[in-house]
C-alpha cells in the first residue's frame, strides 16, 4: 500500500506543479522537451506543496489541495500532450535514453526503499522531524523542537514534510516511508539530469560520477548529502547552458532548483550565492550582454513570478524559525566569525587538518581537480574554444569550495569533531561540480560544434 500511495504522490506532485509550468510556458517560443517541462513541474509542485504546509500548518490540508491541484495539472499535462505532434516512432537514442532513466529509476526504486535506514544522521535529523511533523499533524509552531530532543531543528523541511505526508497517508511510521521521500527526491533529480541526454561517453561519465562514484551507498542510505549533490548539479547544469543558449526556459530551471536544494539543506544558499555570481560576472563581461539584460526585461514577469514563486517556501521557513527562535550551529551571524576565522588561520594544526579531510580524503578531490586542469590545458594547446559553460561551472566550484573552507575556519564546534562527522559527505556537491566541469569540456571533443 505504501509503494501505491508514493507512486500516486509523484504523479500528483508532477500535476500540481504542471499547472504552474503551463503559465509560464505560455509564451514561450523555444522548443522545450516534454522531459523538461516533466522535470521542473515536479521541481514547482514539491516548492508548491511546501509552501501550502507551511502556510496551513496541517498535514491534512496540505495533501487535499496538492491531490486537487495535482489531478487537474496531470489531465491538462495529458491533453496537451494529446494536442501537440502526433506520436511518432522513437529513434535510436531516444530508445536508450528513455531505457536507461526507467533502469535508474528501477535501480534507485529498490536501492532505496528495500533498504533500512543506514547512518545515525538519518535518524536523528531527517527521519526523526519527519515523525514528529507526522505527529503533530503539520509543520506547526506548536512543535518545541528543542525539548522533544531534535538535532539541527534549524534544517530546511521539504524532506521532512514530503516524509510526513506519506506517513499520514498510510496512517503509520517506520524506517521505510521516511526512506520513501528519499526515492521521491531522487526521482525528480534523476529526471532533470535526463533532461540534458545526450548519446555521448562524456554524458555516461556524468551519470555514473554524480549518481554512482562520488556519493556511492550515501545516496540511497540516508544522509541528505547525496540528494542534495545530484539536485546541486542539475541547478549548476541549467545555469551554465543558460548562459550558453540564452534560453529563460533554463534560467527558470536554475532558479527552480537552486529553491529546492535550499529547502533541502542550508547549504542551498552557498550554492545559490555561487551560481548567481560567476553567471551575473559571466553574462556582464559577455559580448552580447545586451540581448540578454533585454531578454530578462521583457520577460520580467514570468522571471519575477518564477523569482517569488521559488522564494516564498524560504521565505516562510524563516518566518517560521525566527518565530520558534531556531538557530543554526554554526553560529555564521556571531560577532566573533573573524576571530574565529583567524584564529585556526594561524594555526598550522588546524590548517593541515582542514586541507587534510577535505583535500586528501574526501573521495577523488585531487584527481577531478587534475583532470579539470588538464582538459583545459589540452583544450587550450589544441587551440579548441573553451566554453563558456565549463568556465562558469569550474568558478562555481571553486566558489563553493571556498564556502566550504570558510565554513570549517569559523565552525565554533571542536574542529577534528566537525570534520570527522560532515567532511566527506559535505565535498559530494564540490566533487560533482568539477565532474560536470569535465563533462563541459568533454563535449568540446565529442562534437566542437556544440561549442
Amino acid at each position: 500500500m505504501l509503494h501505491v500511495i508514493n507512486f500516486f504522490s509523484i504523479i500528483s506532485i508532477i500535476g500540481s506543479g504542471y499547472l504552474f509550468t503551463r503559465i509560464l510556458f505560455a509564451k514561450q517560443t523555444q522548443p522545450v522537451s516534454l522531459l523538461f517541462r516533466i522535470a521542473i513541474s515536479f521541481s514547482l509542485g514539491l516548492l508548491a506543496n511546501l509552501t501550502i504546509n507551511l502556510i496551513s500548518q496541517s498535514l491534512k490540508i496540505g495533501i487535499l489541495f496538492s491531490s486537487i491541484l495535482g489531478a487537474i495539472g496531470i489531465l491538462l499535462l495529458m491533453f496537451d500532450a494529446l494536442q501537440t505532434k502526433p506520436f511518432a516512432k522513437p529513434s535510436l537514442s531516444a530508445l536508450v535514453k528513455n531505457g536507461a532513466l526507467v533502469g535508474l529509476l528501477v535501480l534507485a526504486y529498490f536501492r532505496v526503499t528495500f533498504q533500512a535506514l543506514g547512518t545515525s544522521d538519518m535518524l536523528l535529523i531527517w527521519a526523526s522531524q519527519a515523525k514528529m511533523i507526522y505527529e503533530f499533524g503539520g509543520l506547526t509552531t506548536t512543535i518545541n523542537w528543542a525539548e522533544l530532543g531534535a538535532w539541527h531543528t534549524d534544517y530546511p523541511k521539504l524532506f521532512q514534510v514530503t516524509s510526513a505526508q506519506l506517513m499520514y497517508l498510510v496512517g503509520y511510521w517506520n524506517p521505510y516511508t521516511a526512506k520513501m521521500a528519499m526515492f521521491t527526491l531522487i526521482f525528480g533529480g534523476l529526471l532533470w539530469l535526463f533532461a540534458f541526454y545526450r548519446p555521448a561517453i562524456s554524458f555516461a561519465f556524468l551519470v555514473l560520477l554524480v549518481v554512482f562514484f562520488i556519493p556511492g551507498e550515501i545516496l540511497w542510505s540516508g544522509p541528505m548529502d547525496g540528494i542534495f549533490a545530484l539536485w546541486a548539479t542539475v541547478a549548476t547544469l541549467c545555469a551554465i547552458h543558460y548562459s550558453k543558449s540564452r534560453d529563460l526556459y533554463l534560467l527558470y530551471g536554475a532558479i527552480v532548483a537552486i529553491s529546492v536544494c535550499t529547502n533541502l539543506k542550508n547549504e542551498g544558499f552557498l550554492l545559490g550565492l555561487c551560481i548567481m555570481l560567476a553567471l551575473s560576472i559571466a553574462l556582464s563581461i559577455s559580448k552580447t550582454r545586451q540581448q540578454v539584460f533585454t531578454s530578462i526585461i521583457q520577460h520580467k514577469f514570468q522571471v519575477l513570478e518564477v523569482g517569488l514563486f521559488s522564494a516564498l517556501p524560504i521565505g516562510l521557513w524563516s518566518i517560521y524559525k525566527n518565530a520558534l527562535a531556531l538557530s543554526n550551529d554554526l553560529k555564521l551571524g556571531e560577532v566573533d566569525l573573524i576571530n574565529r576565522f583567524l584564529q585556526r588561520w594561524n594555526d598550522p594544526a588546524a590548517v593541515n587538518l582542514i586541507n587534510t579531510y577535505l583535500f586528501l580524503l574526501s573521495g577523488p578531490f585531487i584527481h577531478l581537480l587534475a583532470g579539470c586542469i588538464s582538459l583545459f590545458l589540452l583544450t587550450f594547446f589544441l587551440r579548441r574554444y573553451i566554453s563558456l559553460s565549463a568556465i562558469i561551472c569550474f568558478v562555481i566550484a571553486i566558489l563553493y569550495m571556498i564556502g566550504i573552507l570558510v565554513i570549517y575556519y569559523t565552525t565554533p564546534n571542536d574542529l577534528l569533531w566537525h570534520l570527522n562527522t560532515s567532511a566527506d559527505r559535505v565535498m559530494f556537491t564540490a566533487l560533482c561540480l568539477f565532474g560536470l566541469t569535465i563533462f563541459e569540456l568533454l563535449q568540446e571533443f565529442e562534437n566542437p560544434s556544440l561549442s
